[in-house]
């Protein structure tokens, strides 16, 4: 079955071998600033990149080599993008952490001040290659449970009335 262009028999898979996972809200918090380090890393690295990409396409234009000049330009907008929403993320996990409080207040469902911070990092960790941002991900469902995952995986919540996800638009056009 798929449903936006994701498979749920692998999906339920994650979930599954994610749902064995404890929430630790110490292994949380220090999760969460792994990977605000790991994304200002990777912005890092996708930046330089960027800034030598344009070097060579300079020289591609004053060769004449503008298709291969037009290629480079999709790739380093497409890096720019990943950069823009990996911010976002960033500051969600900052988010997260100030308001730790509210992750491990009693209760079983997430307070609405993070939930958007929440359901982004659970939709966008499946889509970036930062691991510590699975790990955030998989203590984030073991504390909100399943249902929550499987609405921000899917960006749908059925009981908000309106049709719109809590997934951040920006993050979710961006990824």
């Amino acid at each position: 079955r798929v449903h936006g262009g994701l498979f749920f028999s692998s999906f339920d898979k994650v979930i599954t071998k994610m749902g064995k996972t404890r929430f630790d809200p110490n292994k949380l918090k220090v999760n969460l600033s792994l990977a605000t380090n790991r994304l200002k890393l990777q912005q890092g690295k996708m930046t330089n990149k960027a800034k030598v990409a344009r070097k060579e396409i300079a020289e591609l234009m004053r060769g004449h080599k503008f298709d291969s000049a037009r290629i480079k330009i999709e790739h380093i907008i497409r890096e720019d993008v990943t950069v823009e929403a990996y911010e976002i993320l960033e500051l969600y996990c900052d988010l997260l952490r100030a308001r730790f409080g509210l992750i491990t207040q009693p209760g079983e469902g997430c307070d609405e001040g993070i939930l958007e911070a929440v359901a982004t990092i659970i939709w966008a960790a499946l889509r970036v290659e930062v691991k510590e941002l699975s790990e955030v991900r998989a203590l984030l469902i073991a504390r909100y449970g399943e249902e929550l995952a499987a609405s921000s995986v899917c960006n749908s919540y059925p009981d908000q009335g309106d049709g719109s996800g809590r997934v951040n638009d920006r993050v979710f056009k961006k990824l």
